[in-house]
């Protein structure tokens, strides 16, 4: 790589040396993988043993792929740990970017990725966001050209020269970052919810292909909805010379938005802007990936490309704008949008003059207009919401870190007023009874199928289970009962670390350890402690990534005891933040659902 200074332009306070050159093969090594037979059915069917693929690298973080593979296809490969970093060397996407990321779950790998396994000084999450900013210049420098299919050298990746800070100062920029990571990943999940949710509503609000009128309409409206051909609603406009108005950007989510708003830096010539298309409010632009996101509806007045096609309704007075937002957005219209389209890669465009000759169903502009403030409702009702709930997750995540004392101190950043005596450490075992359970012989159906629920690893924030036991199945075995209101951890699989506080009473397995403080709010403390420890313990115990903690491991935990009374303040405080939560996280379910059925039912 190129030279680089030795230091960057913004440190955590505190750090001053220089950072030190080191070849990455010095502080990591390195692995890859292959492909088991597929002729033979018994490397794939039922597998469970994850499997990483080019196309499964898609985030900085991975715990799923697309392809799952059986004991016996993963015989020959090596299972990587959690922690590891997995790197695409081999694909088409590397005409464009060089995909890293970290192994969350332990995986195996086949022949197109190669797995970086940082060592001793090297912190795994400050070497993934080295690449994630390096990434252009890599690519650029390792990147074979003149191949069939686009590669990089990783024999030469693995002998480059790196700039490393201390061990401490990786782990706090990598730290930084992950958090930044995660936060980005809960916006995004959340944003991609509410669009499959608005799609799915549209569908019923609108007529079905060869129907005249939706599932569902407003009171009072009961004349057919009108075909006609878009050319006879539509008129395709071409209105140039205003290069005082400011330019718009299309986008498919958000439609037509100031460019200076985008975020993003558009280099082009501003003399070019006197032949710029003018843009009016209500107009729709058929921009070059619209048939992924409909046409981009504009608010503004403004110009655009003129390699976009803008149109308007040639009666405005009988048609709402807003109306036709809301069905070009819709999937059943995008779905439709295939016999229009030309092209054969992502940048696929309308064929603006067979759309002109398509059908479209509409209602009068009064029906129209009623549909579009429903629309318009929900989503700033859906919006509203989804904004208040993430601040509260953000807030939740914020105040566990401020409200428990940090490694090697005895008082948290924030205490309820009254407190401050210093935190006592004792071992968990020493504040709660703590046990686990047993699974009964699952080829004795006289066990299974009784009154009481029988709780496994991933159920143990449920208020329902998948199985039940009889009182011969929990006599005959080692499962133990435990009690609604007690702490439940999962030590195995996929689930480890993972904590909550029971809301029924069932029967447990071996893979929960049960523990109880015969206190609700000490039970709530000791819960909330955990899941904030959850990355600090996994990384710590979960020896090679195999996904298995254990009851003696939990119970020698040394964990931070504040008096009985401030442990009940704390569970509290969170207890009622989590109903918070949950609150609005049904709130939004609740309207996610009724815009579903009524876009189901409004369209047709």
């Amino acid at each position: 790589m190129t030279e680089q200074a030795k230091v960057p332009a913004i440190r955590f306070a505190g750090f001053t040396d220089p950072w030190e050159q080191r070849k990455l093969s010095e502080v990591a090594t390195f692995g890859g993988g292959h492909t088991p037979p597929m002729a033979d059915p018994d490397n794939y069917e039922d597998g469970y043993v994850l499997w990483v693929t080019s196309q499964d690298v898609k985030s900085n973080y991975l715990d799923r792929t697309t392809t799952q593979i059986t004991e016996k296809g993963a015989k020959e490969l090596t299972l990587y740990p959690a922690g590891s970093l997995v790197m695409v060397t081999r694909s088409g996407i590397l005409r464009h970017t060089l995909p890293v990321a970290e192994l969350r779950k332990p995986s195996t790998v086949n022949q197109d990725i190669r797995v970086i396994l940082p060592q001793g000084e090297c912190c795994g999450e400050w070497l993934l966001q080295f690449f994630i900013s390096h990434n252009k210049e890599l690519l650029l420098e390792f990147g074979k050209t003149g191949t069939t299919v686009e590669s990089v050298d990783f024999g030469k990746i693995k002998d480059m020269l790196l700039y490393m800070p201390s061990t401490v100062e990786q782990q706090q920029i990598g730290d930084y970052f992950a958090k930044l990571d995660s936060l980005i990943t809960l916006h995004q999940r959340k944003y991609d919810k509410l669009v499959v949710f608005k799609k799915s509503m549209l569908e019923k609000m609108f007529p079905k292909d060869g129907e005249s009128v939706p599932e569902i309409r407003f009171a009072g409206f009961t004349d057919p909805w009108e075909q006609r051909k878009a050319s006879e609603v539509f008129q395709i406009v071409d209105d140039r010379g205003h290069p005082t108005l400011p330019v718009l950007s299309a986008t498919q989510n958000q439609g037509m938005i100031y460019r200076d708003d985008s975020g993003r830096y558009i280099g082009h010539d501003e003399s070019n802007e006197i032949g710029y298309k003018r843009v009016l409010p209500g107009d729709f632009v058929v921009h070059l990936r619209s048939f992924q996101g409909g046409f981009a509806h504009s608010q503004y007045e403004g110009i655009t490309s003129p390699a976009y096609t803008v149109f308007r309704a040639k009666e405005p007075t009988s048609h709402s704008d807003r109306f036709w937002k809301h069905w070009f957005m819709s999937e059943h219209f995008i779905a439709g949008l295939s016999t229009v389209t030309y092209g054969i890669r992502d940048g696929r465009s309308i064929s603006v003059d067979e759309f002109m000759n398509t059908f479209l169903a509409f209602p009068a502009v009064e029906e129209q207009a009623a549909i579009s403030r429903l629309f318009d409702y929900l989503d700033d009702l859906i919006t509203l919401h989804q904004r208040k709930y993430d601040k509260l997750v953000i807030f939740k995540k914020s105040m566990l870190e401020k409200m428990f004392p940090k490694d090697g101190e005895s008082v948290p950043e924030i205490r309820f007023a009254g407190f401050t005596d210093p935190w006592e450490q004792r071992k968990l075992g020493e504040l709660a009874l703590t046990y686990s359970g047993g699974t009964p012989s699952a080829g004795n159906s006289a066990y299974y199928g009784g009154e009481i629920p029988f709780i496994r690893s991933a159920e143990i924030d449920c208020d329902s289970t998948e199985l039940s036991l009889t009182v011969a199945g929990l006599n005959n075995s080692s499962a133990k009962l435990v009690d609604k209101g007690m702490v439940l951890y999962a030590m195995y699989g996929a689930t480890s670390g993972e904590v909550a506080i029971s809301k029924i009473k069932g029967a447990i397995n071996q893979a929960i350890l049960a523990m109880d403080a015969s206190d609700m709010a000490a039970n709530r403390f000791i819960a909330y402690w955990l899941r904030r420890q959850k990355k600090s313990i996994t990384e710590t115990f979960l020896q090679g990534g195999q996904g298995n903690l254990s009851g003696a491991i939990i119970k020698e935990l040394g964990i931070p005891q504040p008096s009985l009374d401030e442990q009940r303040q704390i569970g509290s405080f969170f207890s009622n933040l989590d109903d918070l939560i949950t609150l609005h996280q049904r709130k939004l379910e609740l309207l996610q659902n009724i815009k579903k059925s009524l876009l189901d039912k409004m369209f047709v």
